[in-house]
């Protein structure tokens, strides 16, 4: 499976934000989904279209409470966001963004 070649950066970023332990968990289990659905790529690899896959389809599992997708739109968010802070990273917060207010979780 691939994953984030620096998960020590992501967990100190979720401390940072003041996550607690069991959100951490969490915020993980939902960036390994994401490289589950993309095992060929890495995190630089990963394009805005293949986010918004991911989004779309997880927005359409309906036994998905919305306070657990918004905490995987939280989750993303933060990941190339905050530790890659590039224009592709600001792209795919935008469109986390939407999704997120697409599903009235803000």
């Amino acid at each position: 499976m691939n994953s984030p070649s620096n998960w020590h950066k992501y967990l100190n970023l979720l401390a940072k934000k003041q996550a607690s332990e069991g959100a951490r968990r969490c915020y993980v289990r939902h960036v390994e989904s994401l490289f589950k659905a993309f095992p060929d790529k890495s995190l630089s690899a990963l394009f805005k279209a293949d986010v918004e896959v991911f989004l779309r389809d997880l927005s359409r599992q309906n036994r998905l409470p919305d306070w657990q997708f918004k905490q995987a739109v939280d989750a993303l968010r933060l990941l190339p966001v905050d530790l890659t802070n590039t224009p592709a990273g600001q792209a795919v917060g935008h469109l986390l963004t939407f999704f997120a207010l697409a599903r009235r979780c803000v």
